[in-house]
This record gives structure tokens, sequence and C-alpha cells, in this order.
């Protein structure tokens, strides 16, 4: 019988034992990393603006080449500049003589418009730089029968830019030569041609 309750007691420790598990400790995840920040993108730089077309950037500083008369082969002022015409009327006094006569630009600059306009005919702009009282300075050839240059070309005093013309708003061939100053559309200040070119 002790046996017997010795048998016993010791199945029952040993359920006892079996049924109570020892308790383990869990190991812990790593903690999970911070999802990373994307980059900032560096700052935007603004825009530049873009450079006046009235003012190229190819050229700057004052005017130093000199001029010269635009129309070699004409000398015959048909119309002068007054405050009701802002700039010369060149032909050579003979209706239609100066027809196809080079045009050649006044002075060193650089071509900001050739083109077609209503009024103009086929007309060409250079900007030449600063004149000696700080004045941005353009010269207008209009009514051309042809161009020989496109815009942002340089050219240089004296070189054939055009031919006399009767285009646009014309009553006969002639080069309509004007001096415009600070820009280089209508309503720009002019100035008398003559003073700069010597007649």
């Amino acid at each position: 019988l002790c046996m017997l309750l010795g048998l016993m007691a010791g199945c029952g420790s040993q359920a006892a034992s079996a049924g109570t598990e020892p308790e383990t400790a869990s190991s812990a995840e790593p903690a999970e990393e911070p999802a990373e920040e994307p980059s900032a993108d560096p700052a935007e730089q603004p825009a530049e603006e873009p450079a006046p077309v009235e003012v190229p950037t190819t050229l700057v500083g004052t005017i130093t080449s000199g001029w010269t008369w635009p129309a070699p082969s004409c000398h015959h002022i048909s119309q002068g500049y007054t405050s009701g015409h802002n700039g010369i009327d060149i032909t050579n006094g003979v209706p239609g003589g100066c027809a196809g006569a080079p045009i050649v630009a006044a002075c060193d600059g650089t071509v900001v418009v050739a083109g077609y306009s209503r009024s103009a005919g086929n007309w060409i702009v250079i900007y030449h730089g600063r004149d000696n009282s700080g004045n941005q300075v353009y010269t207008c050839y209009m009514h051309c029968s042809r161009l020989d240059v496109s815009t942002g070309q340089h050219v240089s005093m004296g070189q054939q830019i055009g031919a006399i013309g009767n285009t646009g708003q014309s009553f006969g061939y002639h080069l309509h030569f004007m001096i415009r100053l600070n820009y280089m559309y209508a309503g720009a200040s002019t100035a008398n041609p003559l003073n700069y070119v010597g007649y």
C-alpha cells in the first residue's frame, strides 16, 4: 500500500510539474526603424527673367565704332526730321532712282528686328549700345525691297543689310531712316538722324 501511495504521489508530482511549463521571456522584436524622410528638393531658383529684346546682352557700354551714312549711293533727303516726321527719307532726287540701292548698317550693332510690318514694309532695327548721354540707341531702316540680315546677327558699320524699296505704306522708292532711343518700337523717343550720321 505504501508503495502504491508512493507511486501515486510521485505520479501526482510529475503531473503537476508537467502541467506547469516554465514561462520564457519572449524576445522583444527590434523597434521598427522610422521610415526615412524623403530628402527635400533643393530650393527652386526663381526663373531668370529674359533680357529685354531691346537691350541685347551681347552689346554693352558706349558706342565706339562711329557712324556712316546708311545709303551710300543716295544722298538726297526728300523729307527731313520734324515733329511730325520722326526720321529722314533718303532718295537720290530722281523718282525710282534709288530702287534696289544698298542699305548699310550706320554703326556696329546687333539686329533685333528683320521682318515685315504693314506700315514699315520690310524693315530692320539694329541696337548699337549707349551713346554719350547714356541713351540706348537703335537705328530703323524701313520700306526695304529685301533684307540681307536676320534677327540676332551682329553687323559692322558699313555692312550691307538690305536694299532700298517701296514696301509697306510707302509712296515711292526711298529709305525711311530713324534713330530711336531707349525703345525699339513705336512710341520711343526719337532723335534727328543727322545728329548721328553726318550728311
